[in-house]
């Protein structure tokens, strides 16, 4: 570097029209920009950016399914009748008068759920080969099934299910129980409980 600066400072003696302070002073800027440390670059405003990018990636899926709402089929029994209806996997739903059920459009045997939106309805649940649960959602009330048969009533002002053969384990909240052949639980939403207690099938009719 020195020999380097000895040779501009020779040049510039030839040219008495050159000032070498204005040599050793242009010499010493490209000096201290060779030896000027690199830049770092900062990676605070590429996170900000893919930061920015997934929460629109959420907002656009959460928008889609509040704006694509699941499809459903649903089934109405009318005052003075009981409608029998025959689901996807042979298990039959009898609907009594003035009650509503609802079965998603996309249905599939691995993933057997319905709704009971109203009124009553028996439930003959087909057992498969593959153990996949039957579930039956009745507002507060869940009934997960494998293969059985019940009644669930929401005329009264608790939802009560009835078994009349098989097994079924009823949920609300953070309560389950399993019921036996012969068991009614009853759904007491003030007492935040299942209160179950056997009786005589033959006097429950849906």
């Amino acid at each position: 570097m020195d020999q380097a600066k000895f040779a501009v400072k020779a040049f510039s003696r030839t040219e008495p029209k050159v000032d070498p302070s204005t040599i050793e002073k242009s010499w010493d800027q490209l000096e201290s920009r060779i030896n000027a440390p690199a830049k770092s670059i900062s990676l605070r405003p590429l996170m900000a950016y893919a930061a920015v990018i997934v929460l629109l990636a959420v907002g656009l899926v959460f928008w889609l399914n509040q704006n694509n709402p699941k499809e459903y089929l649903v089934y109405h029994a009318d005052f003075g009748e009981k409608r029998a209806v025959t689901l996807p996997d042979n298990s039959i739903v009898t609907l009594n008068a003035n009650s509503e059920l609802r079965v998603p459009a996309d249905w599939n045997d691995g993933n057997r759920e319905v709704w009971l939106k109203s009124g009553e309805a028996f439930f003959h649940v087909q057992k498969l080969a593959s153990k996949d649960n039957f579930i039956v959602h009745a507002e507060d009330f869940e009934v997960e099934v494998l293969g059985t048969k019940f009644n669930i009533n929401m005329r009264t002002k608790s939802t009560h299910v009835l078994l009349v053969e098989g097994s079924v384990q009823v949920a609300y909240e953070n309560n389950k129980n399993i019921l036996r052949p012969g068991e009614l639980a009853k759904l007491d939403t003030h007492m935040n409980k299942i209160e179950i207690s056997e009786v005589l099938v033959s006097n429950y009719d849906s």
